[in-house]
């Protein structure tokens, strides 16, 4: 029982450290990715991105398509990376070394044992198994949108005010 309640938490969570509270924006140009950042602001003919510490003005005649939130890739690695690791210590902590039997009667016991650090292994694949399960569910229903620029000046204006919607409720 306790077990599961770990895995609970766990998955709580992974859930938890997966929310974004920025938004983070693709940049297409004739099909391929060109730029990628968190949103800061819209001018009048551009849009304003910051990746690290730079922070970069992308013109609307470059862009062809906008795409909101990271990739499902993107949400399968942070979410094995932490669920696989909280596994192994959840592993480690439940290990429980097991009753000395007699030999005669009970040969496997000590064959079977895999040990602390094979537990932890074993926590650690279940964690893996489990975060890649989240990601993969995560990034399935996360609500992405694609926003079509085409460097026209229209479709740039109606979408410069959805983002800027977007910004302010998140």
């Amino acid at each position: 029982m306790k077990i599961i309640a770990l895995i609970i938490c766990m998955v709580c969570f992974v859930i938890n450290i997966n929310a974004q509270h920025k938004i983070f924006l693709r940049i297409y140009n004739n099909g391929h990715r060109f730029a990628k950042g968190f949103y800061v602001g819209a001018k009048d003919s551009s849009i304003l991105l910051t990746l690290g510490k730079d922070t970069f003005e992308i013109n609307y005649r470059q862009i062809g398509f906008i795409k909101t939130r990271r990739t499902i890739g993107h949400d399968i690695l942070v979410t094995t990376a932490i669920a696989a690791p909280a596994g192994a210590i959840i592993g480690l902590i439940t290990y429980k070394k097991p009753e000395p039997a007699d030999p005669l009667t009970n040969f496997f016991n000590d064959v079977t044992d895999i040990g602390a650090g094979g537990s932890a292994f074993a926590g650690f694949l279940l964690g893996a198994v489990a975060g890649t399960l989240i990601g993969s569910i995560n990034g399935a229903v996360k609500h992405k949108e694609k926003f079509i620029v085409n460097g026209i000046y229209e479709n740039w204006n109606n979408i410069k005010l959805k983002l800027q919607q977007l910004y302010t409720s998140s």
